[in-house]
């Protein structure tokens, strides 16, 4: 009985659990096609940090970087300091962000 009770809660709790995990999954990998047998990909995702990760995971020999691109939005330095920190309390609030990574990588063989 108990063991049919912990596989009703482990089967309800699976879908929150992937829910998170895609949340924090913010990499998207598009494979290349090259005129080579190596591998090539394009990352995208919000940081630099996590491109980078998932490179490495991607060419556990290494790799070498063709492209790479970021753009971070900013504060306004001139607002009042109050004013800053609560919008930038904000923008970690709100799921969507305008930070924008791109990272495209050729794999060594």
């Amino acid at each position: 009985m108990r063991v049919a009770a912990l596989r009703t809660a482990a089967r309800l709790s699976l879908p929150i659990v992937v829910m998170g995990l895609s949340a924090c999954a913010s990499v998207q990998v598009q494979r290349v096609a090259t005129a080579g047998p190596e591998a090539a990909y394009n990352l995208e995702g919000t940081n630099m940090k996590s491109l980078e990760v998932e490179a490495q995971r991607l060419c556990p020999k290494g790799h070498e970087v063709t492209r790479q691109w970021q753009n971070y939005q900013r504060l306004n330095n001139d607002e009042f300091f109050l004013v800053r920190w609560v919008k930038q309390g904000a923008s970690f609030a709100n799921a969507p962000t305008e930070d924008k990574a791109q990272l495209s990588i050729i794999c060594k063989p």
